[in-house]
């Protein structure tokens, strides 16, 4: 009994589970709205990505090691729009070949 109960409150309060996308350079309260359970994905695309578009695209990592499925899906989704993408399974490989850390700016930096 005691488990269907649990069970009965997760199925419940995933209802309540929302996403919310916000741009990094809009003014905008980063804790407006917000629930305990939401999650806030806060982007940014500078403008000089459509002013001058790149041949070699990297898609970087998250901050979530969970998050890797997401990671690959960037990389199907803007390898359309870009002639080369180097993806997370890819990345991860080179970064390790080259003793990179891509939590750090310079490693990043020299890996690019």
């Amino acid at each position: 009994m005691p488990r269907l109960l649990t069970l009965l409150i997760v199925a419940l309060l995933s209802g309540c589970v929302n996403t919310t996308y916000r741009n990094m350079n809009m003014d905008n309260d980063p804790k407006d709205g917000d629930t305990p359970f939401s999650e806030t994905v806060v982007y940014r695309i500078a403008d000089t990505l459509y002013e001058q578009s790149p041949d070699c695209v990297i898609v970087g990592p998250t901050q979530k090691p969970a998050a890797s499925n997401i990671e690959a899906a960037v990389a199907r989704h803007v390898s359309e729009r870009f002639s080369r993408v180097i993806g997370p399974m890819i990345r991860d490989r080179s970064a390790r070949e080259w003793a990179f850390d891509l939590r750090n700016s310079k490693d990043r930096q020299a890996f690019s």
